[in-house]
């Protein structure tokens, strides 16, 4: 049954990467299957002249009115939304006689992520402002919580957020459920790589230039490779900051074999992937990381964080090498282990790209509607019909 889908998204619409790609990704899934879907992102309901977190404060609001205006709910079968933006839609769907399927989504559990946030900027000695503890540590986590608590189904990126939804947020598990972000044709379709000495020395890190991200242990993990063997070299892409910037944060005997690449558009990225071997990413935190299925996609083997969808994915030693978050030195010699055993890197990057083969997203799209039809309620129900 086609349907018609109203998908929120708290993001611009800038499709580069990260979560605002994977969104549009999910919608072109979706439309592809024969659904219509109104896929709405910051810049479609706010003037640009709404920034930051009045971005954020004000955008469930514009949802609200931008659903009655399409019709409220009689106007959509499902209500797709990022975890956060949806409450008061949900409360306008308390009101109605016909209910759509609510269907609410995180890119990595905020709730859980707040937590983290929390435990760093006290490690750091850093205090938090009191609008920042108003609104991003308070209101915005009962925003996403009060979603959560709504939805007909709750997707989640890994079994960590799984697990924590129903462990400390008290939410029945029959209504979580775990599915990935997946990847591009264009990437699938890349071959195995081919084979080189030399590739385990060439490292590759793709994401913003923040600790979020890992980008504070960078430079030290690099200095120490450096040190080791003079054939390393690091790319790191999609930084977000200039050159200069990133290479400040590096010694300097290290600038001249770092490479810094602001950002890149989509169709720059098989090429950016074929020039090399590892793919180096020490995030310290994340949901399912679009950057860690690219690189797997380009056959690079993958040395990241045990945390995320990486930890449910990877199995260590076949697909990739899984150290602890904030473990320099686990880093260091993981990518040192590589690189003794070339033949062991390229064998581990072939073997993940083919882990990654199945993660298409019209794939996952198809998915995630086969658990719509699953539930109860399955789009267009009346007030007081099951759930």
């Amino acid at each position: 049954m086609a349907r018609r889908i109203l998908m929120l998204s708290h993001h611009g619409r800038s499709v580069s990467g990260g979560a605002p790609l994977a969104d549009l990704s999910l919608a072109q899934g979706l439309s592809g299957l024969g659904h219509t879907v109104d896929l709405l992102f910051f810049d479609d309901l706010l003037p640009a002249s709404v920034r930051a977190t009045w971005r954020q404060l004000l955008f469930p609001w514009a949802c609200a009115l931008a659903f009655l205006r399409r019709g409220g709910a009689a106007g959509y079968d499902v209500v797709e939304s990022t975890a956060g933006d949806a409450w008061l839609i949900a409360l306008l769907l308390g009101l109605s006689r016909r209910r759509p399927l609510l269907s609410i989504r995180t890119h990595g559990l905020e709730p859980r992520r707040a937590e983290m946030d929390l435990e760093r900027l006290r490690r750091e000695g850093r205090p938090l402002r009191l609008s920042t503890r108003l609104y991003h540590f308070r209101f915005r986590l009962w925003e996403v919580a009060r979603d959560l608590r709504a939805g007909d189904a709750v997707f989640v990126l890994n079994q960590e957020d799984a697990a924590y939804a129903t462990e400390r947020m008290g939410l029945p598990p029959e209504r979580i459920h775990t599915l990935p972000n997946g990847l591009p044709d264009e990437l699938l379709r890349l071959g195995d790589p081919e084979p080189s000495p030399e590739r385990a020395f060439r490292l590759l890190f793709l994401g913003a230039w923040s600790a979020a991200k890992g980008a504070d242990l960078l430079p030290g993990i690099a200095r120490e490779l450096f040190r080791r063997d003079p054939r390393y070299t690091l790319t790191c892409a999609g930084v977000g900051e200039t050159e200069a910037a990133v290479l400040a944060d590096f010694a300097p005997e290290a600038c001249g074999r770092v490479q810094v690449i602001p950002r890149y558009g989509r169709p720059e990225l098989p090429g950016i992937l074929a020039g090399h071997g590892v793919f180096l990413f020490p995030s310290p935190a994340e949901g399912c990381s679009l950057a860690l299925l690219e690189a797997m996609a380009g056959g690079l083997a993958p040395v990241t964080t045990r945390t995320g969808y990486a930890a449910d994915f990877i199995a260590p030693g076949r697909d990739g090498l899984l150290v602890e978050a904030g473990d320099a030195t686990g880093f260091t010699e993981a990518v040192l282990s590589l690189a003794a055993d070339p033949r062991l890197a390229l064998d581990m990057g072939r073997s993940a790209r083919r882990a990654v083969a199945g993660h298409s997203w019209p794939a996952l799209a198809a998915e995630r509607v086969r658990i719509w039809e699953s539930l109860p309620n399955r789009g267009g129900s009346k007030a007081g019909e099951p759930r």
